[in-house]
């Protein structure tokens, strides 16, 4: 492994370029937070729609231009797999803004999903095959199988002697769907609408001026910062 300051001599002779960054650090997401609850707006990741995504995304622009930029200089054939969030935003800005860079985007939390539910039914993750549909932080397990047998079983099995699995992992504060969701639900809320036209308004009516209840405000001690 090497490593580089030069961006464009760390891409030279690459097949595929890992983005993984946070524009701002900490310190711009917990402004993402904190000015949206001026308004009375509460979000939970606020990374990945919404206005803390929109934020996010508004200051990853302007770098994922000079990361495209700098591919297409000197790596065009590379693949540029984005880790960054806010993932539809970003990818889909890429493809429409540079469409000949080949791009993809990856989260984690399919994986972890079912890391997490092989481990709540006992079956090593290497012996498991699965696949996925959605999009990112809304994608469910449609398949979940072990020598091709599907797994759901024993998961029904593990809750029904265990009603606190639910708390555990991939399946926490959810009940069990099928087929389940993957496991980040703070980050799914940011797909939802969180305050209805109407509750922003009474809250206007309530606190004039933007002020937010005490209850009401962002907690920066619990952001975690994401890729």
């Amino acid at each position: 492994m090497t490593t580089h300051l030069d961006r464009r001599e760390a891409m030279q002779g690459a097949d595929f370029v890992i983005n993984s960054i946070q524009v701002g650090m900490h310190e711009a997401t917990v402004r993402d937070f904190e000015i949206p609850a001026r308004y009375g707006l509460r979000q939970t990741i606020g990374d990945t729609l919404g206005v803390g995504g929109v934020f996010r995304a508004l200051r990853t622009f302007p770098v994922l231009d000079g990361i495209a930029s700098d591919l297409l200089d000197v790596c065009p054939d590379a693949w540029l797999l984005n880790y960054t969030n806010p993932m539809a935003m970003n990818v889909g800005y890429l493809r429409r803004r540079y469409p000949a860079v080949k791009v993809v985007g990856l989260c984690h939390s399919v994986y972890w999903t079912v890391h997490d539910l092989c481990e709540i039914v006992g079956v090593p993750l290497d012996e498991v095959e699965y696949a996925s549909a959605g999009v990112n932080h809304q994608a469910w397990l449609l398949r979940w199988e072990r020598d091709g047998e599907s797994l759901y079983p024993l998961l029904d099995k593990a809750i029904e002697a265990d009603p606190e699995a639910l708390a555990a992992g991939a399946v926490r504060h959810v009940p069990p769907p099928r087929p389940v969701p993957d496991r980040d639900q703070r980050a799914l809320v940011g797909v939802r609408a969180l305050v209805p036209a109407q509750r922003r308004r009474d809250r206007a009516a309530a606190h004039p001026g933007g002020g937010v209840r005490a209850d009401q405000r962002a907690e920066p001690r619990d952001v975690r910062p994401h890729p």
